[in-house]
């Protein structure tokens, strides 16, 4: 094979190096596409969050009960990071809830606008003057 490979000229070698590299290139992407992970639905997003709250309530909770100091060591710690952790969801609901309220602000206008120019006789402007010539009235 390397006596063939020699014997060829350098386009031939050229063109064989990229018919490989393609196959190993569409090989990949063939394997990511199908390996990809599916999407979860809302609901299984919901059941897998409550299902951590779960485990974090319940390793905060022996976390309290084996601690050195008793039960009264840890109330305050665990406290603390129970904190930030719903603030760090807050924050996030609020990002959420501002790109929501964008994109609902965008619609509405774009209803708006399509209402009022809807409304608009189709000469153009509401007065009864043309929208190239303002100055001088639609002749119907």
């Amino acid at each position: 094979m390397v006596a063939v490979l020699t014997r060829r000229s350098m386009s031939q070698r050229l063109s064989v190096l990229l018919v490989i590299l393609g196959l190993v290139w569409g090989l990949m992407l063939l394997r990511y596409t199908v390996q990809q992970p599916r999407h979860q639905t809302s609901q299984e997003l919901r059941e897998q969050i409550l299902e951590l709250s779960h485990r974090y309530v319940r390793v905060l909770r022996e976390e309290k009960e084996n601690a050195p100091g008793g039960p009264q060591g840890t109330a305050l710690a665990g406290y603390a990071d129970l904190k930030r952790t719903i603030a760090v969801l807050l924050d996030d609901i609020l990002n959420r809830l501002s790109k929501l309220e964008g994109k609902i602000h965008l619609m509405s206008n774009s209803t708006s606008t399509n209402a009022s120019s809807s409304s608009q006789p189709a000469g153009g402007a509401p007065d009864g003057t043309s929208r190239l010539h303002p100055h001088a009235p639609n002749r119907l």
